[in-house]
């Protein structure tokens, strides 16, 4: 009786291991490829920041395996922004004992627009140079441009121009920004003056 039930305590523990089983995980590497510093979040949780050709890399969690069967992936969801990529959500699939990467690249161009003059912005309209219907106003409604604030214009490739209203809206001011190209980065120190 006593050998049965060693017996039978040993077949519980065996099939409580093969059921438990163990972690399955895999890697996951993400890298910066544009030409400005990247903003992520992974998962809704986790902000990471990359500036560029830097990696991001990270061991996941995919599932438990049991009676040596595991999963084989996990989809991971992360989404983001750069100076050069447009804000995007990406979702990717991290395979059971392997390393999946994923590369972000640059898909448009940037202004960082800057107002130094002394009077406010009050609205600020874009369009390509080639074309005659302006954008509505890119500033968020109720947003104002006040001297030294600035704003980031992410740009297609080509010649833009863009209407500025200033001083509650009684003066207009152009300016022409020429040779955008993706992942290029512009500055534009704003003064009618000038």
């Amino acid at each position: 009786m006593r050998r049965e039930m060693r017996y039978i305590i040993l077949m519980i523990m065996l099939l409580s291991a093969a059921f438990a089983g163990c972690t399955v995980e895999g890697d996951l590497t993400i890298k910066n490829e544009t030409s400005a510093r990247l903003a992520l979040t992974l998962q809704k949780t986790e902000d990471i920041k990359l500036d560029p050709g830097e990696s991001y890399s990270s061991t996941i969690y995919i599932g438990k395996s049991s009676l040596l069967i595991g999963p084989g992936e996990r989809e991971i969801g992360f989404s983001g922004a750069s100076w050069t990529k447009r804000y995007f959500t990406a979702y990717i699939d991290v395979k059971s004992d392997e390393t999946t990467s994923y590369t972000v690249v640059s898909d448009c161009g940037a202004v960082l627009f800057t107002n130094t003059y002394n009077q406010p912005i009050d609205e600020m309209l874009l369009r390509a140079c080639p074309d005659t219907v302006y954008s509505d106003n890119i500033l968020e409604e109720g947003q104002i441009l006040n001297p030294a604030d600035d704003i980031v214009l992410k740009l297609d490739p080509g010649c833009w121009w863009v209407i500025v209203y200033y001083g509650n809206q009684y003066d207009v001011d152009s300016v022409v920004v020429s040779d955008i190209d993706i992942g290029d980065i512009q500055y534009i120190n704003w003064n009618p003056e000038d």
